[in-house]
């Protein structure tokens, strides 16, 4: 045995045992000894990877691959490396490279599923990622991992019918594959299979005890199914090394423990909860804030009557508002009606832009033609009218009113204290929501929306946008459910007002919500927490209503 390989067995002993500076220490001088070694040099790639030292693994692994092009761990370290330096879709890239090599390497597959998870992709880079992988999906092989992130790119292409016979082929395959579960229980809850989905999550529970995402999400469908075992593990996780289980643990426990009436306990897992998100992606207010006053500037009424572009399409329809406002429920009121698909939470408009608007005052009829022509592309059958219920499109108004006046714009409103709240309750999978994390930059958010609104009020057509309270659609459904299909340029459609029954995908935090008949407990809800919520009232200023 050479010097070189007695150094590097040792490096990898000490890896073993978690040592991960020494076993680095002796890999260097491994790849010292025999420089052409590209074992030697690929675990020193990894262990940088390993230990956080991202951009000195990337060239020991690229020079290792050079030598090694067929080494599935190589592709799997230099995905990890890319990631780390937040190259997404090229780690993605070398993960598959990785799987499909090795294709039950359970690693790379859980390497792929935590990239999806972490940092959600746009739907147009999932469904490259899927056509990558449907060549390895559709052949022969029998792989458990294959079809699993087969499954979670087709989830993340907005395609959830396709994915769900993929999880469950995995499941069929691996009956153990905790990760496997949890994602076929996160579709289904999308298609309002509800009983299925806590079944799954059931199963995904007993398999991995501290996977503490599936607590959360079996407590989004029944905070009651959470029994006193599980809040014991759920306390246990709170303590867990990862940020992100933590975060998960202390969700499902304010959800559980609200279940039960213990208000204060359930509110202080709320803010230990964010406090964990803030770890993972700290916000800065600055820059959103300024982006709104930024608008407010950029479209003024000057603006809007001088430079109309007028893109002829009549196709969109825009919902938005504050998120937890109430958008969902009116998508599912119009996307009942059988000449209108439900596009969902698009980021088309800022895909297109790229945010040139907030600085610049950007502005073609080729971002009108381009946006069209997405969400042609989404409904390819009957329908002649998509919706587009992305929140955060309030910011577009004028835009939207300049490029498409015949397209269709709907805010809905909710009680800012409730609204703020929810905000709060809810766990996001954006960073873009990082003002939702703590109490006072939520108000301060909501009163930068609220300004922003009363700038489209006085610059904007009084016909441009239709208004909708959710207090008021809930207090007396039918009028206005018919107001708003009205507004829509649709002729009534009975089927609008049992929106619950309508069988489509639905991927917001309200996914549960609008599988259920009309209900009015969420109403004034943020009263039973009284001095809980002195910080939001104070943040949200003149926009704090009265008990």
């Amino acid at each position: 045995m050479t010097n070189a390989e007695t150094l590097l067995r040792a490096s990898r002993s000490e890896a073993s045992a978690g040592r991960l500076r020494e076993a680095l220490d002796l890999a260097i001088l491994a790849s010292e000894a025999a420089p052409d070694d590209t074992g030697a040099v690929g675990e020193c790639g990894a262990l940088l990877a390993s230990l956080g030292r991202f951009a000195e693994a990337r060239p020991l692994l690229e020079r290792a691959l050079a030598g090694r092009p067929a080494a599935p761990e190589l592709w799997n370290n230099l995905g990890a490396a890319l990631r780390g330096l937040g190259r997404t879709p090229e780690a993605l890239n070398a993960f598959v490279r990785a799987l499909t090599l090795k294709p039950d390497y359970r690693e790379a597959a859980t390497n792929i599923a935590a990239s999806l998870e972490a940092e959600p992709l746009n739907a147009m880079l999932a469904a490259r990622l899927a056509a990558q992988l449907e060549p390895l999906a559709a052949g022969q092989i029998e792989s458990a991992e294959l079809l699993f992130v087969y499954g979670w790119s087709l989830w993340s292409a907005q395609r959830t019918q396709e994915a769900i016979p993929h999880f469950e082929r995995a499941i069929a395959l691996d009956p153990k594959f905790a990760d496997a579960r949890h994602m076929l229980a996160a579709a289904l809850i999308e298609i309002g299979s509800l009983d299925a989905a806590r079944s799954a999550l059931t199963e995904a529970i007993s398999l991995d005890p501290d996977r503490a995402q599936s607590y959360r999400l079996i407590a989004s469908i029944d905070a009651g199914a959470i029994e006193d075992k599980a809040i014991a593990r759920l306390e246990e996780l709170t303590q867990a090394a990862a940020p992100v289980r933590r975060s998960e643990a202390h969700f499902a426990l304010a959800q559980a423990l609200r279940r039960r009436g213990d208000l204060r306990s359930s509110f202080a897992h709320l803010i230990a909860a964010n406090r964990e998100q803030l770890t993972q992606s700290p916000y800065d207010e600055r820059p959103a804030l300024a982006s709104f006053e930024a608008i407010e500037q950029t479209f003024t009424a000057q603006l809007l009557a001088d430079r109309a572009l007028t893109h002829p399409t009549a196709r969109p329809i825009f919902i938005f508002g504050m998120p937890r406002s109430g958008t969902t429920l009116v998508e599912q009121i119009v996307a009942s009606h059988p000449e209108v698909y439900a596009g969902g939470e698009l980021t088309l408009l800022d895909d297109i832009t790229a945010d040139e608007i907030h600085v610049k005052g950007a502005l073609s009829r080729a971002i009108a033609e381009r946006y069209d022509e997405a969400i042609a592309a989404l409904a390819p059958g009957p329908e002649r009218r998509v919706t587009d219920k992305l929140p955060a499109n309030f910011r577009y108004a004028g835009l939207i009113f300049m490029m498409m006046p015949r397209a269709i714009m709907i805010h809905v409103r909710r009680d800012p204290l409730d609204t703020c709240l929810s905000c709060f309750a809810q766990t996001f999978a954006s960073s873009e929501m990082g003002w939702s994390c703590d109490l006072a930059t939520t108000g301060h958010y909501y009163r930068g929306y609220a300004r922003l609104m009363e700038h489209w009020r006085a610059v904007l057509p009084a016909d441009a946008m239709l208004e909708v309270r959710y207090e008021d659609l809930i207090a007396d459904f039918e009028t206005h459910a018919r107001r708003i299909i009205e507004y829509c340029r649709l002729d009534w459609d009975e089927r609008s007002l049992t929106f619950h029954q309508t069988q489509r995908p639905v991927r917001t935090a309200s996914a549960t919500q609008v599988r259920r008949p009309l209900y009015a407990t969420s109403v004034r809800a943020s009263r039973e927490y009284g001095d809980l919520l002195l910080p939001l009232r104070e943040a949200l200023g003149e926009y704090n209503p009265p008990d």
